[in-house]
């Protein structure tokens, strides 16, 4: 973890006398508590990164402070410390639940972009049922929180399509966005919440309580309104083309099913007004490769790939309308951006109906979706090894 933490300290250009002037912070947390905004900074202890070893302890410590300003919170944080606190290399920001439902991110995101030393590639999630602190306090095996959570995120979203990776200035450009809602990283606190901010967490083989980094949380304007969880995840990242690869699995024919690994997902979206009720068709192109088998089928005959394809269009589609379904009845937020398709394709249409968009019309939107999949590969061996074990 040392090297780790050396690394992102290299990427600088802080000279040794600058080093011992500032409190680096990896992680920010923003709770809402009593009507005033808690700040919590997440900084490196510099004497445990020391040549000799340091002591032992924790390399990093938690500084609190809180104001009825995010602004004023932050600077008492930095008046606190010893050292100014430098946000350069930070990689996660959490908003806990009830600021996050109660009074927004905007003021806290316009903060930070006026702050000349924030870099933009930070990711920002939102703590579910619980507060941006206690999300930070929970000793993590292998890397401390900040940077367990980055790249839990990273690869979550790269591998399995199953969260969201926004950095600052996305969230900045979601906010002014029209015709479209906001979305970041959920994160979850799951076990045994009091023994997670222990040593204790990190003595045996599974810990006591760990972080969970899968899902979204959904916003409208700048509020949360709700969460989604993995496989409506998945299905918002295929829809606005940010999924990159995911596992997902159909039904053999008989009984059974197929693993399969989409590693290519293209998404075509049209938008338009027809005697004032607005209409989204979406096309959805994917292809990947069988990654298991757990039927007796035989992979050379083209028909039962063709069968194998059909099923995974219909599965898809359902899913995909059910997640929609979803958001336009829970959740009331359009984060897929079908306002804003509207609005590219059809301008004129838009202006007759936007005043009416999120309160009204996007629940009753009609989404047509066409879905089309190809089985590319089917692996080293091309019949399943199912029935064919001998005795």
């Amino acid at each position: 973890m040392s090297l780790m933490i050396c690394l992102l300290l290299l990427s600088g250009c802080w000279d040794k006398s600058e080093l011992n002037e500032i409190a680096i912070a990896l992680a920010i947390g923003i709770d809402l508590i009593d009507d005033e905004y808690v700040v919590t900074a997440q900084v490196i202890v510099p004497s445990e990164l020391s040549q000799n070893g340091g002591t032992g302890n924790s390399q990093i410590t938690m500084l609190k402070a809180k104001d009825k300003s995010v602004l004023g919170a932050i600077n008492k944080v930095t008046e606190a410390s010893p050292r100014a606190i430098y946000p350069g290399h930070l990689q996660i920001l959490v908003f806990g639940e009830t600021l996050a439902r109660e009074k927004g991110i905007v003021e806290t995101v316009d903060s930070f972009t006026r702050n000349w030393e924030v870099r933009s590639d930070f990711f920002i999630a939102v703590a579910k049922d619980t507060n941006a602190e206690e999300i930070l306090k929970v000793q993590t095996p292998l890397e401390i929180a900040p940077i367990h959570m980055f790249y839990s995120i990273q690869q979550t979203a790269q591998n399995s399509g199953k969260s969201v990776r926004i950095s600052l200035i996305e969230i900045a450009q979601e906010l002014e966005k029209v015709g479209k809602q906001p979305v970041l990283a959920k994160v979850e606190l799951k076990g045994d919440t009091k023994k997670g901010a222990s040593k204790q967490n990190l003595e045996g083989i599974n810990p006591e309580a760990h972080l969970n980094m899968s899902g979204l949380s959904v916003f409208k304007k700048d509020k949360l309104v709700g969460w989604l969880e993995q496989e409506d995840t998945v299905n918002f990242n295929i829809i606005t083309n940010h999924l990159k690869s995911t596992v997902d699995t159909v039904s053999c024919p008989k009984e059974g099913n197929i693993e399969l690994r989409i590693n290519k997902a293209k998404s075509k979206l049209k938008g338009n007004v027809i005697n004032g009720q607005p209409k989204i068709d979406m096309n959805i192109k994917l292809s990947g490769n069988i990654n298991a088998i757990a039927c007796d089928i035989d992979l050379q005959d083209e028909n039962i790939i063709k069968e194998l394809e059909t099923n995974y269009e219909k599965q898809l589609k359902a899913s995909m309308l059910k997640t929609i379904k979803k958001l336009q009845d829970e959740h009331h937020s359009d984060i897929f951006g079908f306002g804003r398709t509207i609005y590219e394709n059809d301008p004129k249409g838009w202006n007759k109906i936007k005043d009416q968009w999120t309160e009204e019309l996007f629940a009753e939107l009609e989404v047509i979706i066409e879905v089309e999949a190809t089985i590319k590969n089917t692996g080293i061996t091309n019949n399943s090894l199912l029935g064919n074990v001998k005795d």
